[in-house]
């Protein structure tokens, strides 16, 4: 729990958002934003996938996603070194739809805690 992080909770997330990333539209329910994700890897992740949503898109590829970040060799670099083809092919495997919420949840309540333990609080 030192990096309060849930690794499978993000690759659910990730999995569901990519299914159907007009998730992200219900503004009203549901509230991801850059920093509710770890490190530089699954930002960037998320940051392809809240834009290709703002763009209209239904479906998100894993090969959309990689198509996307050769705009930047910085962070496609920082994609394949993480096996990122690889890590979205099992977001896709992992993800089950009908429990988004659950998984939401937990990357939320870590995000929160992450939070606070940057304004000082243990």
């Amino acid at each position: 729990m030192a990096n309060l992080v849930d690794p499978n909770a993000v690759m659910h997330v990730f999995g569901c958002l990519m299914e159907d990333p007009r998730i992200l539209r219900t503004i009203d329910k549901y509230h991801l934003e850059k920093d509710d994700f770890v490190d530089k890897f699954t930002k960037n992740i998320f940051t392809v996938i809240y834009n290709m949503n703002q763009n209209g898109a239904k479906k998100i590829d894993v090969i959309d996603i990689d198509n996307a970040l050769n705009v930047n060799k910085e962070i496609k670099a920082n994609f394949e070194e993480n096996h990122g083809i690889d890590y979205l092919q099992d977001c896709v495997e992992i993800h089950d739809l009908e429990n988004f919420d659950y998984y939401y949840g937990i990357v939320k309540k870590f995000s929160a805690l992450r939070a606070l333990r940057r304004k000082g609080f243990n």
